[in-house]
């Protein structure tokens, strides 16, 4: 592009916070990749939602649609704000024509600028390359109800196999997990979070031979010096002496003053460690660990420490005890821990086996409906960038020169592994005679990773920090200084992750936050969190059952989550009496608090309920920021549970929601007093009570 001043753009790492600007950094970024002459095919951004793809793509066009009406002097302003070097007072005539053109010039371009997500990338990858990459062409792509029915009939057939032929390797595998398991329904608990796994699995295994799987599992178990079968240790089997047991048995006992000492107590338990003598090693083990350390694994103070008294009683064999004390003192640790790891590997051989052949199935189920979910699109597209198809590499490496990636600290493993070759193919070619060259630019923080129940590895920003550095000559930029949060909040962070800070551990490294909004008002109030009580005991012959008419479902937190929710709405009481004012954000000006301007923030939506019930109770106004889908509010469960009513009138528990809600508005009292009518469903006794003078609620 004539006369752009823009020189070949630096790789860059930025670590933004939380609203200094990661998306302006990033769209500004492309804006001046397209003023210097870069071709919008060539430049990937690639972020983590489509939402963030959509807000980038939509602040370029808006970026691109103003410039249009803007006079010289603005546009000249406008382009040193994207920061571009020029004199405001005589910018380049070509330069200004060049950013009028731009959004015509992205319109009519033959390829669009790419802005999209990982996945929508990964997938778009294996639409050019579905042959290179090994996968059907044309497939679909499995939706999640599907993809559960068929992990159901994957553990179907896993289940039928291993009944078939109860000898073969499946059947002896299924017989050692169902003994670790307490019902069916539990082995297929264990199953589902295998398969939720299945992608770890699929990589970790992709290329390795059994043998050699099994070689690094024992390994991980044992280092290098792993016995190849499950057999004992004979060092530690020849250790376990009964006869020593069972005299360290007898002079505990002698050095007791009663039956009832602790010393006493231990050899009663020593005792019970002996017989019978084949049972198995690690459960006298552990009978013997239960007799001489505590729950902590430390030594009873009681038994090792002997006092002045034992001595007397002991007599001449109190050496001796001492001894064979300080000889189990020793040897149970070591010993127990070996027996743990053997019975542990015992049982992830057979896991592995078994899961191993869980994921075959599903995949096969797969294969043979012609779709694919995301984890195969992201495990075909490493196998293509990794899988030696050199050709394909360098179309990918000639076409995206410039890359840019957005919220990097929700990028996982895979991914990274994914867009590591085109970084490679950057480097490769950092000498090609194109325009602006060839750069990258990764953008992210650490403290906002969230995606942790995606696989997100915040580690892996400083991995890919590093790599630039070393092979791009990537410069590192940190930004903390916040356009959008007041200097009290500010301040508060920087005081909880300093160096002096009660997480100060949490971040090492953290650098002091700033914000432009410095008259910017706020405030920041530390409310105590209750401790939560302990459950109280179940009284005797009550069964642990409630009447849930009278007896309302205990909240998850209990007690302590009903105190912090009182304090938190009479909290807001206060504030909205006293008139504590804010600054209008649409006036600037100072008002009366509302409302409107309070937003409940919680760890999980299981809270919410606790914290509604009190906001209702103190006469506080709230809405709900509700994600549920339209049959799952309060509203259509009510006029469904109706119908149902309508339908089967015996459903006793739908008539009970019916009469509950505000179509009734049935309170507790009338459901118990209609639950205590005589017998027969629940809509009989409503007709028998609708002459009986019933509350208005029950006719």
């Amino acid at each position: 592009m004539p006369d752009a001043p823009a020189p070949a753009p630096r790789s860059e790492v930025v670590a933004a916070s939380a609203g200094t600007g990661k998306t302006w950094q990033l769209t500004t970024r492309i804006l001046r990749l397209l003023l210097g002459g870069a071709e919008p095919s060539s430049i990937l951004a690639i972020t983590f939602t489509r939402k963030a793809a959509a807000e980038i793509r939509a602040r370029v066009l808006e970026f691109l649609t103003g410039w249009l009406r803007l006079d010289d002097a603005a546009l000249a302003r406008a382009l040193r704000e994207i920061g571009l070097e020029l004199d405001p007072e005589r910018p380049p005539p070509a330069l200004l024509a060049a950013a009028r053109g731009l959004y015509e010039q992205l319109q009519f371009a033959e390829q669009d600028l790419r802005v999209t997500t990982f996945d929508a990338f990964f997938q778009d990858l294996l639409q050019r390359f579905p042959l290179e990459a090994g996968i059907p062409v044309g497939y679909q792509i499995l939706s999640e109800d599907r993809a559960d029915r068929m992990r159901r009939e994957a553990v179907d057939r896993l289940l039928e196999a291993a009944a078939r032929r109860p000898g073969g390797e499946l059947g002896r595998s299924m017989r050692h997990l169902e003994r670790r398991a307490p019902s069916l329904l539990q082995l297929r608990d264990y199953f589902d979070r295998f398969l939720e796994r299945g992608l770890e699995w699929r990589v970790y295994a992709d290329g390795r031979e059994p043998e050699e799987l099994q070689r690094e599992l024992d390994q991980a178990f044992f280092g290098a010096d792993a016995p190849p079968g499950p057999q004992e240790d004979p060092a530690l089997g020849m250790a376990f002496e009964d006869q020593k047991l069972a005299r360290l048995a007898e002079l505990l006992r002698k050095s007791g003053a009663s039956e009832r000492s602790h010393q006493a107590k231990a050899a009663a338990k020593l005792q019970r460690a002996l017989p019978p003598p084949e049972a198995p090693v690690l459960e006298r083990l552990q009978r013997v660990h239960e007799a001489l350390f505590n729950a902590d694994g430390e030594p009873r103070g009681s038994l090792f420490g002997l006092s002045q008294a034992a001595r007397c009683r002991l007599g001449a064999d109190a050496g001796e005890c001492e001894a064979l004390l300080h000889h189990f003192r020793c040897f149970v640790p070591e010993a127990l821990d070996w027996h743990l790891r053997l019975r542990n590997r015992e049982l992830n051989r057979h896991w592995h086996r078994l899961g191993a052949e869980l994921v075959a199935r599903y995949q096969q189920l797969k294969r043979q409906a012609g779709q694919m979910d995301f984890d195969d699109q992201r495990l075909a597209a490493r196998r293509l960038m990794h899988g030696g198809v050199e050709w394909v590499q360098y179309k990918l490496g000639q076409q995206f020169r410039h890359i840019l990636a957005d919220e990097f600290q929700d990028t996982d493993d895979l991914s990274w592994q994914i867009l590591l070759p085109f970084l490679e193919a950057l480097r490769e070619a950092a000498d090609d005679d194109v325009p602006l060259g060839r750069s990258a630019f990764i953008v992210g923080d650490v403290k906002q990773s969230i995606y942790q129940w995606r696989r997100a590895n915040p580690k892996l920003q400083d991995e890919a920090g590093n790599y630039l550095i070393r092979n791009l000559d990537a410069r590192t930029r940190p930004l903390d200084a916040s356009r959008r949060s007041a200097a009290a909040v500010i301040e508060m962070v920087n005081a909880c992750f300093g160096e002096d800070g009660c997480y100060a551990d949490a971040l090492p490294g953290f650098q002091r936050h700033e914000t432009h909004r410095k008259d910017l008002w706020g405030r920041v109030e530390l409310m105590p969190v209750p401790e939560p009580a302990e459950a109280p005991a179940a009284e005797p012959g009550g069964g642990g059952l409630r009447d849930p008419l009278t007896e309302p479902r205990p909240e998850r937190g209990g007690d302590a989550l009903a105190e912090h929710a009182a304090r938190l709405a009479a909290r807001i009481r206060e504030l909205l009496a006293a008139g504590v004012g804010v600054e209008d954000p649409e006036t600037g000006r100072a008002r009366r608090l509302r409302c409107r301007d309070i937003l409940i923030l919680v760890r999980a939506r299981t809270h919410l309920p606790q914290i509604e019930r009190e906001l209702s109770r103190q006469g506080v106004p709230f809405a709900r920021q509700s994600r549920q889908t339209l049959l799952n509010h309060l509203e259509v469960l009510d006029l469904l549970a109706l119908l149902r009513v309508l339908t089967y009138p015996p459903d006793d528990l739908s008539l009970a929601q019916v009469l509950r809600s505000p179509l009734y508005c049935a309170g507790d009292r009338d459901l118990a007093a209609l639950a205590a009518a005589g017998g027969g469903p629940w809509y009989e006794r409503l007709q028998r009570a609708a002459g009986e003078g019933a509350p208005d609620a029950l006719r």
